[in-house]
């Protein structure tokens, strides 16, 4: 089942605009697979799927990890215990003319697998 949010993914707040990964796995029992590309908010969202990563036995995600400067380490540093982890091979980068944060080369994409799925 495919599932196209239409909601704010956050870090918990839920309502009529916002939901959480945890909410949608309440409602759904089970998420095998999550794609995130949502502009610098992909933290917060994993901050409120804290349940569905401890539980969930077949968890994979896919995170975009380069809108922010410090993404990166900060959602390798809240996947690493419980996923096995790779990145994409390349950098992007993000000229300083329009007022980029350093680093300017950044990863792009984050894979996360559980530990212990195949």
């Amino acid at each position: 089942m495919w599932v196209k949010l239409r909601k704010i993914l956050g870090g918990g707040k839920n309502g009529e605009k916002h939901t959480s990964i945890d909410a949608l796995y309440r409602k759904y029992g089970t998420l095998d697979f999550i794609k995130m590309d949502i502009e610098g908010g992909e933290e917060d969202a994993l901050r409120g799927g804290r349940t569905w990563m401890r539980e969930s036995t077949s968890a994979k995600l896919a995170v975009c990890a380069y809108h922010k400067p410090k993404s990166f380490q900060e959602i390798t540093k809240m996947l690493q215990k419980q996923f096995d982890l790779s990145c994409t091979k390349g950098y992007m980068y993000f000229n300083p003319v329009f007022k980029k944060q350093p680093p300017y080369f950044r990863r792009g994409l984050v894979r996360a697998v559980k530990k212990g799925d195949l």
